[in-house]
């Protein structure tokens, strides 16, 4: 088992304040988003970390985040309404022809429509009363997101805004957890399987066009493991020590069986964590 390597760069926590940063990978950029209405930007290239916007309201439990091309969408984990819970990151504009050289300079949070309120409202027991953003999907130009007993929603995000771009897909969830990778060579999602805790390809909830490359997709399945037991808060046999797995596979569509798929593993590598540490984010881009 190997030690973590050094950091490249530490993303600091409010002092006596309790906040959860949740991260995404944005192009080069890795963004950080805090319940406390803070962004924090390390830019890869210049190995640099910046403060960045402050978001436009404070998200609850924690963020859903849904990176699509050089954006990054941003859903509370505990939609409420009537409070607002959607908004997106946008990056530093490039200049457009006739502008004169205007453009935004700046990372940038903007409001957009929450999903309808079936949605996020409070439901009466036996359902579940609080909206709980349990997996999420960005393909071609829709986000998708599920929650329990609220069933699916997408969200067309070339509607400018336009309160109509959310509709009601089915009363179904998504079946995995948290956030899926949408691979447009094989025309599939794939994502940590919601009952099996695995690997698995699903169908685009809603068919997009897969793209003229080559059928392979590439990713990194990571598992938080633990590594020792013992007291804890008071309670014997706790878990104390967690290490992480991570294992590089590419899956592979078979040449001439429609629809079959083939799992290559490659290199798995075993990282001990610091005693401290119980939680890990592996970004994985999309693709």
């Amino acid at each position: 088992m190997r030690a973590l390597p050094p950091p490249i760069a530490r993303f600091d926590s409010l002092e006596r304040c309790a906040e959860r940063l949740d991260f995404a990978l944005v192009g080069s950029n890795v963004v950080a988003v805090s319940t406390q209405k803070r962004t924090l930007l390390y830019d890869a290239a210049a190995a640099v970390v910046s403060n960045g916007p402050e978001l436009r309201h404070a998200t609850i439990g924690g963020t859903a985040l849904i990176p699509l091309g050089t954006r990054l969408y941003a859903m509370d984990n505990r939609p409420c309404e009537p409070d607002p819970c959607f908004q997106v990151l946008l990056p530093p504009a490039t200049p457009v022809a006739g502008s004169g050289g205007r453009r935004r300079r700046h990372w940038s949070w903007r409001a957009l429509p929450d999903p309808p309120a079936d949605f996020s409202m409070v439901r009466p027991a036996p359902a579940m009363i609080f909206c709980h953003t349990t997996a999420f999907v960005a393909a071609g130009a829709r986000i998708w997101v599920s929650a329990p007993d609220r069933g699916t929603y997408s969200f067309d995000t070339t509607a400018h805004g336009n309160a109509m771009a959310w509709r009601k897909v089915g009363d179904w969830e998504l079946p995995w957890v948290r956030r899926a990778v949408f691979v447009p060579e094989l025309n599939l999602c794939f994502a940590m399987c919601r009952t099996r805790y695995c690997l698995c390809a699903f169908d685009v909830p809603s068919a997009e066009p897969a793209a003229a490359a080559a059928p392979v997709a590439r990713l990194c399945i990571s598992w938080t493991i633990i590594v020792e037991f013992g007291e804890q808060y008071g309670y014997s046999n706790m878990p104390t020590r967690f290490a992480l797995l991570l294992m590089a596979v590419q899956v592979v569509a078979v040449a001439g069986e429609e629809g079959q798929l083939r799992l290559v593993k490659h290199k798995a590598r075993c990282y001990l964590m610091s005693n401290r540490a119980q939680e890990i984010f592996l970004l994985q881009p999309s693709l």
